[in-house]
């Protein structure tokens, strides 16, 4: 019975988009890179934090499906443009949020375009850790063709670190 057996079974249908080529799937991610900060998210905890960073493009669409990430992953310029905005974060956050820029940047490398990158801080926070959560981003400052680092705080900046700025010859 024929009928029978085929209403039984599970059958997978890919979508149009698994089945596009690596290369196109590539233009479309590319034309869909973010030029602005998403809206603030406040994250008080680690789970909210770690769901937080899921939400940061590309990240967010590598988690739709195997094909996508795939697509994104071999697509360097994909990762040369984010914006991360954070209020009052955690110590554990900013080694989250050090960890994230690490793995973005080094998904960037093997593009040719400059970064284009926004980090903003806001609320309470301690200086010195945030600025050494934005480490790896200072230390990529050659790529840099637009940059926003805020550290906006009503706090005493009492225990201030000057951020080292070397070249920028890609900076617009």
């Amino acid at each position: 019975r024929l009928e029978d057996s085929q209403s039984n079974e599970h059958h997978y249908l890919p979508s149009l988009t698994q089945n596009l080529p690596v290369e196109i799937l590539s233009e479309i991610f590319t034309l869909a890179i973010p030029e602005t900060y998403a809206p603030l998210i406040k994250a008080t905890n680690f789970s909210q934090w770690r769901a937080f960073f899921s939400l940061i493009f590309p990240l967010n669409l590598a988690v739709v499906c195997r094909t996508w990430r795939h697509a994104i992953l071999a697509t360097p310029a994909l990762w040369t443009s984010f914006f991360i905005e954070v209020h009052s974060p955690s110590t554990r956050a900013l080694k989250a949020l050090k960890s994230c820029l690490s793995t973005l940047l080094e998904r960037s490398a093997g593009s040719r375009l400059g970064l284009t990158v926004g980090v903003r801080f806001s609320g309470t926070f301690q200086f010195a850790k945030a600025r050494n959560a934005v480490q790896p981003l200072l230390d990529q400052q050659r790529r840099w063709e637009s940059v926003d680092v805020t550290f906006d705080t009503t706090d005493e900046l009492e225990d201030k670190i000057p951020l080292k700025l070397i070249d920028f010859a890609l900076l617009k």
